[in-house]
Parts: C-alpha cells; sequence; structure tokens
C-alpha cells in the first residue's frame, strides 16, 4: 500500500530536479584589464582577448579552453565607458542557490595558439565562486588575477625546462640515478642549503632528457628573479650552473617575474649545447705589476692557471716563463667540454698561496671567462687585470705637493724629471710607500716605477 507513495514522492523529486536544472538565468561578468595591459600580459592591439570558463559550461566535463569547444562563445568586449573593463553576460543554467566556479583567462593572439593565461593569484587560492540566483544579475567589477596595480606582490607558477643531453655525454648526469632541480630567489638567500630540499624536475613526454618542473613563485610584477640549474649526482656530488646569465658576480640567469603561470624557453645545462671538441687554448699572463708589489718576483715564484676545465686545480697546468720576464704563458688542451661552454678561470702565485682577486672577470664576474671556441685560440691576460700601477694625483698644500698613488707595494718608489733628455731619478723615502710631499720649483714629472 505504501509503496505507490513513495513512488509518487520520488518522481515528483526527480522533477523538481529536472526543473531547477533546466532553469537559465542571465549572469553579466566585468573583469578590469588594465593593470595587465599596463604590465604587457594583454595586448589588445595585438589581437588579445578574454574569456570566462567555468563550470557553467563544460566539454566532458572540463572547463572551456580551445578553439572548437564553445571558449569562443563566452569572450567579452570592452564596456562603452570604460575600454579597459570587458564584460560578457551569459545563459547560466546551474541550479539556482548552487556554486558557480570560473575563472577569465587571456586568450595572446585570440586564436588559441599560444599558451593561455589563467587567473593563478585569485585571492583565498581556487576559483572564483558566487551563488548562482534565480534572477538576472551582474557581478562586481573584478581586477584580472585580482592585481589591481603594477607593484602588487601575487604569485604566479613558472614552469622551467633544461635539456641534460649534452651533460649525460659529459658524463656529469646520469637519468637512472642523478636528480636536476632549480634554485632561485624565491628559496630565500641561501640557496646552497634549500637546493637540497627542492622538488626534482621530471622527463618531458617528448624528449627524455629534456626536463621540467614548475616553481609557484610569489613577486612583484616587472621585477627580476635569478635562478640557476643543479645536478645533485650520486657519485659526483652537487653540480651547480656556471656563469650563465647576466646576474651579477654570480652569473644567474633571469627572468621578468610576469605574475601570471609562464613557460620558460628551454636551455641547456651550463649552455652546453654542442658536442666535445678537443681545443688548445694558450693562456699568457703578465705579472709585472705583481712583480712590482713585490708579490712576485720572476723566475722564482710560480705561476698556475686553474679553472672549470682542470676542476680548479692549482697545479695541474702551471705556465712557463717567456722572453719577457714577466710575462708567463702555456697551452692547455680543453676536453670535456662543448664548444659555446662558458668556461671560469683565474691564475695564481705558487699554487694556493695567491688567487686573483674576486670580481675580474667580464661586469665584474668573479672570475676570469671565455667562451669555448671550435679552434685553438689565445687569451692574454694581466694579473688581477693590473695593466699599470694607476694614476698619480698631485694637490697643492701651503706650496708643498702632495703626491698619491693609488698601487703600492714593496718595490715601488716615485721617480721624477725635470727634462725627459736627462731621464728619471728615484725620490727619497717612497720605496714601499703611497705618497709623498715635496717642494717643487720650476716644471717637474713624476711617475710611479715599479723594480
Amino acid at each position: 500500500m505504501n509503496t505507490p507513495a513513495r513512488n509518487r514522492g520520488l518522481w515528483a523529486g526527480i522533477l523538481l530536479v529536472s526543473t531547477l536544472a533546466a532553469s537559465a538565468v542571465n549572469v553579466g561578468y566585468y573583469v578590469d584589464m588594465s593593470v595587465q595591459t599596463a604590465l604587457g600580459n594583454f595586448t589588445p592591439g595585438n589581437g588579445d582577448t578574454v574569456f570566462v570558463s567555468g563550470n557553467f559550461a563544460t566539454t566532458n566535463g572540463v572547463w572551456l579552453q580551445t578553439a572548437t569547444d564553445g571558449s569562443t562563445n563566452y569572450i567579452l568586449s570592452p564596456t562603452g565607458t570604460n575600454a579597459n573593463v570587458y564584460t560578457g553576460t551569459f545563459n547560466i543554467t546551474n541550479a539556482p542557490g548552487t556554486f558557480e566556479n570560473h575563472q577569465f583567462v587571456i586568450n595572446p593572439g585570440g586564436n588559441f595558439l599560444g599558451t593561455l593565461i589563467w587567473e593563478p593569484g585569485i585571492i583565498g587560492g581556487g576559483n572564483r565562486f558566487f551563488t548562482v540566483p534565480s534572477t538576472a544579475t551582474n557581478l562586481p567589477v573584478v581586477y584580472f588575477n585580482d592585481v589591481s596595480n603594477v607593484n602588487q606582490q601575487v604569485s604566479a607558477n613558472i614552469t622551467f625546462y633544461v635539456d641534460m643531453s649534452v651533460q649525460q655525454t659529459l658524463g656529469n648526469f646520469n637519468p637512472s640515478q642523478d636528480f636536476v632541480v632549480v634554485a632561485g630567489d624565491w628559496m630565500g638567500s641561501d640557496w646552497t642549503t634549500a637546493v637540497n630540499y627542492a622538488p626534482s624536475m621530471t622527463a618531458t613526454g617528448t624528449n627524455a632528457l629534456v626536463y621540467t618542473g614548475t616553481v609557484s613563485v610569489t613577486n612583484t610584477v616587472g621585477l627580476t628573479e635569478n635562478y640557476k640549474f643543479v645536478i645533485l649526482s650520486q657519485s659526483l656530488g652537487t653540480i651547480w650552473e656556471g656563469d650563465v646569465g647576466p646576474g651579477g658576480a654570480e652569473g644567474n640567469r633571469q627572468f621578468v617575474f610576469p605574475g601570471v603561470a609562464t613557460n620558460l624557453p628551454t636551455v641547456f645545462f651550463n649552455n652546453a649545447s654542442n658536442g666535445i671538441v678537443p681545443v688548445p687554448v694558450t693562456f699568457s699572463v703578465s705579472l709585472l705589476v705583481e712583480n712590482a708589489l713585490g708579490v712576485f718576483t720572476p723566475g722564482s715564484d710560480s705561476v698556475d692557471v686553474a679553472g672549470d676545465f682542470n676542476n680548479w686545480s692549482v697545479t695541474a697546468n702551471p705556465l712557463t716563463q717567456s722572453a719577457d720576464p714577466n710575462v708567463y704563458t702555456n697551452t692547455v688542451i680543453v676536453n670535456g667540454f662543448s664548444v659555446g661552454t662558458t668556461l671560469n678561470y683565474k691564475f695564481t702565485i705558487d699554487g694556493s698561496s695567491t688567487w686573483e682577486n674576486d670580481g675580474v672577470g667580464p661586469g665584474g664576474a668573479r672570475n676570469h671567462q671565455f667562451v669555448l671556441p671550435s679552434s685553438a685560440t689565445n687569451y692574454d691576460m694581466y694579473f688581477n687585470n693590473y695593466t699599470n700601477l694607476g694614476t698619480a694625483t698631485i694637490t697643492n698644500s701651503a706650496g708643498q705637493a702632495i703626491i698619491k698613488w693609488p698601487i703600492h707595494g714593496s718595490r715601488t718608489r716615485l721617480q721624477s724629471s725635470t727634462n725627459l733628455a736627462n731621464g728619471w731619478l728615484d725620490i727619497a723615502n717612497t720605496l714601499g710607500a703611497s705618497s709623498t710631499t715635496s717642494s717643487i720649483t720650476g716644471q717637474k714629472l713624476f711617475r710611479v716605477k715599479g723594480p
């Protein structure tokens, strides 16, 4: 007797749900694109468009995101009052009282051929949502990605790609047991410690030796992020990239933080992109200034070149004295590196006794550098980049000349001459000094001299 009643109730419930699901309500979406335009992430003049995607319209349960799944039906257009605010009104069939989730999406070029830019930094995380009303409504205007000014810090997923093929050939990377990770500013100041906890990058599906990894980076849009790739090798230990980019003395790679999900281009680890070619490289270094400073004695002290090519050994490649007693030279067969690899090096005196200063490299980089060519080459350098003893300065103090010179050592002294044809004379008490006071009558020339 009760069965029909339960059946009637069940059918009534089904009919009610069907009625709710079938109802539709117009919802107006609004998004302010002004900041994204200022940041260069959205350029309508280049054909960029913005559309809304969400659970109001799906294909096989997947939100709309292609040229053929209906995404073009949800493209937004500028409002009449503000060209930076884009809007669109669409029929939403989600049941009243349920939550509708959505995001705004930038379609670069408007052709779905580039990488779509979703909203990674929505305040509170996740998606935008609202309770579906029973009558037509307009949602409030929001900023794309909730970025309301160009100086706002936001989070975005940055995907890195690195080609490890050459490193495998060099024996620096064994895919079966080694790992490659990416370290960067998002780790704080101590990359060395943090790199041990960085997630491993994984091989891509298209190339087993191209590795990829995604990192959530929080920064102000437009600021520069520094990074490097690192091999964690079971047999060789931790192998950092060398000077591979413009990022200061450490030669870090860099990218400008866009504030939206971004895929960086694939690069070769350590910028080594070619096969291995043994190349004769001749190093010559002048130590004339070091002789004058008293830190080097020609014929007595030794000179070596150490760098990436000899694992920074201070004894593997000693230089020999040339016809000029202050110039030392040696030809090193650089092997195990591919053409185009940036290699670092420095000269040393008496083994590890005296290294060149940091900052001797291009742009203030810590080390000298050269890009490995495909054929024999020469590099003529000055130890510490000192080509002379600097420029002496003269100031007048109560009729006395105060003479100073910036580079001085145990063998430097000041000389003077009233007539170059008569030669130069040492000035007393200036050996090893950096300044002196002298009376000057008439015209007199000065110079700082070594041995």
